[in-house]
């Protein structure tokens, strides 16, 4: 007899319980609710036998249960408990980790704290505490400090620098350690410029190669230009009438301000006449070099406009560094300018006519008459009544008492000529196409007494009239134009030569005897009154019974003799405006021999020729030339020299 579980008794039950389920399931089936419809065959389901064995139910359900007690089984369950335990104690590690991890470094335990001004004037330096602070509970190993600047910062140490970024080793910073670093720059840029400091702070933590950073930006004002910037100009122009522009560039940095450059951009219709200086780059870019503190250059501009009446025209004045990308541009604009002019007709046309040249800048010698015209037109196809021209000087150099008015008057307590028609009748009424003439002359007063440096007389000419519109009302008609005339520096060179007097002791018989060698010193001296002189020299050639004993004092002036050709050429360079006026004189002293022959006893032989000086006039731009008389034995300027020592003896 077979003994079954509880387990197995069970389980039969289950398994009577689901047939019984079935035969139910079997009888309902196509039955309606009150039993079979009548007249109708009812279909019946017949058992069929398919060979299967007679508890496949039975162990089919029971497998599946044997499935579901396996995985509840209890070395399942303590499995799945502890994954859901390493996952959550996972999860708390992570967070110490991140919020409270004692060995871990987080950069919102590191503060940058950077001390400095908030605004800085252009060409000034500019100084940056940094303080790296480490609140970690740990070190920060090999940390590097970098301090990335704007475009255009210049190094403090060395203002031809570029300075684009620094970086400073720090080292290790231990847990609560700060450390101080000064961080030294110049800033250039336009006023108003915001510029922008990028500070990094990257370091490693023990036991990791990775490189962590923490980043900090701070913004920086700029508050005044390095260099300030005007535009002097007129403020009405005719069409085809010649004006000039004045653009003045002023140093207001503290260090020198390198590669300074000023672009000007024209407006459509200028036509450029001519520029002073010329420009170093076309028509319209000027490099100025290397800027001190305080320099001040000034760019002036010719030129004629063209366009319609009323129409306004405008000039952009950029000055800044030369970019190193193409030297006809400003790279760093320091400071920028407009200038507006608005064209009007001529009504009454004026021309200027200086020394007898139809120009608005005249050069003159500094010792000259300079006689000025103006030339006046109605370009109106109706007449002009009661016309009235008027000429203002303005200048330190020019003398109110040599001004002389043709046919007009005079006040010298304004500098002021004036012409109406109460003393030229012509100006009273002046048809249309009609035009005259009115003139003046003037003289500088003596630049050399006065010590006036870039001397320069402004001439300002204003001619109105009253012209009747169709509803009969006078109009007042005007124009404008300008001039200027400026004086020439005028440098002296004089020449001497001694045998008594002097720094080298000289020898040979006085007077000189035909055969025999005797020396001379000789002195050059250079003055120069107004204007500073560039390129200068000073030139003679020896005739060649003269020999050059290469002596020449002082040591600090270059002076050379080719003795191929027997030139001597003394190099002055700069001469400087007041040289031997308000300040020492140039000065040269060198000595030579003469030789003389038998055929020049009798003589006084020409130990040195006519001497030229040579220069360039920084303020008229003109090249100036001066002389000095020959040197002969005659010793003119000697205090030893007697009468009959120069001619040679036998």
């Amino acid at each position: 007899m077979e003994f079954k579980s509880d387990k197995e008794k069970q389980e039969d039950k289950e398994y009577v319980s689901q047939i019984d389920k079935l035969n139910k399931l079997k009888s309902g089936l196509y039955r309606r609710k009150g039993g079979p419809v009548q007249g109708r065959v009812e279909h019946e389901l017949h058992e069929k036998d398919y060979g299967l064995a007679q508890d496949w139910g039975r162990s089919g359900l029971k497998k599946e249960q044997q499935d579901i007690e396996a995985m509840s089984s209890p070395w399942i369950k303590k499995l799945f408990l502890v994954s859901i335990g390493f996952f959550l104690v996972s999860i708390a590690v992570v967070a110490y980790v991140i919020y409270g991890g004692s060995n871990v470094v987080s950069s919102k335990n590191i503060d940058i704290e950077v001390v400095g001004p908030v605004s800085v004037g252009g060409g000034e330096e500019f100084s940056l505490q940094i303080s790296l602070a480490n609140h970690n509970t740990v070190s920060l190993e090999l940390a590097d400090l970098i301090v990335e600047f704007p475009e255009g910062t210049k190094s403090a140490e060395n203002l031809s620098q570029d300075l684009i970024r620094l970086r400073k080793t720090i080292g290790t910073i231990k847990p609560g350690q700060a450390v101080n670093e000064l961080a030294r720059s110049v800033f250039f840029g336009e006023e108003n410029d915001q510029k922008e400091i990028l500070i990094t702070l990257e370091y490693r933590v023990a036991g990791s190669n990775a490189i962590f950073v923490k980043e900090k930006t701070y913004t920086v004002a700029i508050n005044r230009a390095p260099v300030s910037l005007s535009v002097v100009g007129l403020k009405e122009v005719s069409t085809n009438q010649e004006f000039r522009l004045d653009v003045e560039v002023v140093s207001n940095s503290e260090s020198v301000v390198n590669d300074l450059m000023i672009k000007v951009d024209y407006p459509f219709g200028f036509q450029f006449t001519d520029a002073s200086p010329p420009p170093t780059f076309g028509e319209n870019s000027w490099r100025l070099g290397d800027f001190a503190p305080g320099s001040k250059r000034k760019v002036t501009i010719r030129g004629v406009m063209k366009g319609q009446d009323d129409e306004k025209k405008f000039f952009r004045v950029v000055t800044g560094t030369q970019s190193p990308l193409n030297d006809k541009e400003v790279g760093i604009v320091y400071n920028s300018s407009f200038h507006e002019i608005s064209l009007r007709q001529p009504f009454l046309g004026a021309v200027l006519k200086i020394g007898g040249e139809f120009t608005s800048e005249y050069i003159a010698e500094s010792n000259r008459i300079v006689e000025v015209e103006v030339d006046w037109v109605n370009n109106l196809p109706v007449r002009i009544n009661d016309a009235v021209i008027v000429v203002s000087l303005d200048g330190q150099v020019l003398d109110e008492a040599s001004v002389k008015v043709e046919r007009g008057t005079y006040d010298s307590s304004n500098n002021t000529a004036i012409w109406d028609k109460r003393v030229a009748p012509e100006l009273g009424v002046i048809e249309s196409g009609e035009s005259g003439r009115v003139r003046f002359t003037f003289s500088p007063k003596d630049i050399n007494q006065f010590a006036i440096k870039n001397p320069e007389v402004s001439i300002g000419v204003s001619v109105s009239g009253n012209r009747s519109a169709e509803d009969n009302v006078p109009q007042e008609v005007r124009s404008f134009v300008e001039g200027s005339v400026k004086f020439k520096s005028n440098p002296s060179i004089t020449s001497r030569a001694v045998y008594y007097t002097g720094p080298f002791s000289n020898t040979g018989p006085i007077p000189p005897k035909a055969e025999q060698e005797t020396t001379y010193t000789v002195i050059w001296t250079v003055l120069n009154t107004s204007n500073n002189i560039s390129s200068a020299q000073v030139k003679t050639a020896l005739p060649n019974y003269v020999r050059w004993l290469n002596v020449a004092s002082p040591s600090n002036e270059k002076i050379t003799y080719n003795q191929a050709t027997g030139d001597v050429v003394w190099g002055l360079g700069d001469v400087k405006a007041g040289t031997g006026i308000d300040a020492p004189a140039r000065e040269v002293i060198f000595q030579i021999s003469l030789l003389p022959s038998l055929n020049q006893i009798g003589d006084s032989p020409v130990l040195v020729p006519e001497t030229v000086f040579v220069g360039d006039d920084d303020f008229t731009g003109t090249e100036l030339r001066a002389s000095a008389r020959r040197e002969t034995t005659r010793l003119a300027t000697d205090p030893g020299f007697r009468l009959g020592d120069e001619s040679v003896t036998q």
